[in-house]
């Protein structure tokens, strides 16, 4: 009985796969994707971050329930205002994205506090900061852009808001799905672009481009549909999160992918490369939560920027999704793995809900901006220099 290969050709066709398995388990293990860099070097201080509804959301809004109701004094109040402003300063941040989503379904964004958007849109271009309603919802759901009528009250809508807020710097359209090739979404960035009051911008949460780990193209965009949706936008945030990977060297490379891909292929349009570490109640077969974690994200971001050598004219940083599903400890890694040193701004002390409801401090969202009390308050000075142009041009419109 035979228990070994007679010959040498056997041998080695008994021996190559094992070989092969052994030599791909070594480089596997060997392959380390990402970059740590804690020098600060790809921190602009033009960053940005998502922010919860209840900044612009009106009255109305807060009163569908207790626990809501509880938290308008804390939103619609100028100091608490400030303070949060103050702290994203300090992170780094040159743009907030505050949601005012989703719309109706025929197209009308929902309702905000005026006095409080104009309240918070003054605080922060005084700080340097560009503060964007993020606009948009579900298509076939809420969002129909094939509609014409629809994308007409989309239109006046988003218009109207920027009329009676002066200070806010335009909106950030984030429609999903948004499949590649769409030619109606490309209309309504066209029509909303026409329509924009003077100085003000159109921002487009952008899908990445296409990868072999989700093969659909609902979600992601080719090269082409990529150039063109960038060229008819002022800044696109990319939205590289959310990839349903669950290993992180997998996770990390394909960050640096398309860290690399979604930089060169905005051509001129500033870039904000969006990522997010956020947890679920129940799994969801989209976001794993201990692969998407900022650690990893950053790590990617690193890498795809290193190899330029150069840093892209059109990178302006990276957009955390979101700060109300930021803590202590992730902040900490944002500003350790990321952030530039910088001279910090004396952050104001925000009140507290018992000092509202003793009435310490009095409820200044619903009076003319830079109103407190009966005074007049001018936005909160601050020494943090003026960050770098964000914005490629100034869209056409009366």
């Amino acid at each position: 009985m035979k228990i070994f290969p007679a010959t040498r050709a056997a041998w080695i066709r008994c021996i190559a796969p094992v070989v092969l398995m052994g030599a791909g388990a070594g480089a596997w293990l060997a392959w380390h994707p990402g970059q740590t860099l804690r020098t600060g070097a790809h921190d602009l201080g033009s960053n940005g971050v998502w922010m919860a509804h209840g900044w612009l959301a009106d009255d109305q809004w807060f009163m569908q329930n207790a626990e809501r109701a509880s938290q308008l004094p804390l939103y619609h109040n100028t100091p608490s205002v400030i303070a949060a402003l103050q702290e994203h300063k300090n992170r780094g941040m040159g743009h907030v994205f505050l949601d005012l989503y989703p719309c109706a379904t025929d197209g009308s964004l929902p309702p905000a506090s005026i006095s409080g958007a104009e309240m918070l849109g003054l605080q922060a271009a005084h700080l340097g900061i560009h503060a964007w309603p993020w606009v948009g919802g579900t298509r076939g759901e809420n969002c129909f852009p094939e509609k014409p009528e629809w994308r007409r009250t989309f239109v006046s809508s988003c218009r109207d808001l920027l009329l009676k807020c002066p200070d806010l710097a335009g909106v950030l359209v984030n429609v999903e799905p948004w499949p590649e090739n769409d030619p109606h979404m490309p209309a309504l960035l066209d029509e909303l672009r026409q329509a924009m009051p003077k100085g003000r911008h159109v921002a487009v949460a952008a899908f990445p481009p296409p990868t072999l780990f989700q093969p659909g193209r609902s979600n992601h965009w080719g090269k082409a549909y990529f150039q063109s949706v960038a060229a008819k936008s002022d800044l696109l945030v990319v939205m590289m999160h959310d990839t349903g990977l669950s290993n992180d060297k997998l996770f990390t490379h394909l960050i640096e992918c398309w860290t690399k891909e979604s930089v060169q292929w905005a051509g001129e349009t500033p870039v904000l490369l969006g990522i997010a570490d956020y947890e679920t109640p129940i799994p969801q077969p989209w976001h794993h939560a201990p692969t998407e974690t900022l650690e990893h994200a950053l790590s990617g971001i690193h890498a795809g920027l290193s190899s330029f050598g150069v840093m892209p004219g059109n990178y302006r940083g990276v957009a955390v999704f979101a700060d109300y599903t930021m803590d202590a400890r992730k902040w900490n890694v944002w500003e350790t793995e990321f952030c530039a040193p910088r001279k910090k701004i004396t952050v104001d002390k925000p009140p507290t809900l018992e000092d509202l409801m003793k009435g310490a401090v009095a409820d200044a969202g619903r009076r003319p901006p830079g109103k407190a009390q009966g005074k007049t308050a001018p936005p909160v000075k601050h020494s943090a220099p003026e960050p770098p142009p964000m914005l490629r041009r100034p869209p056409p419109g009366p």
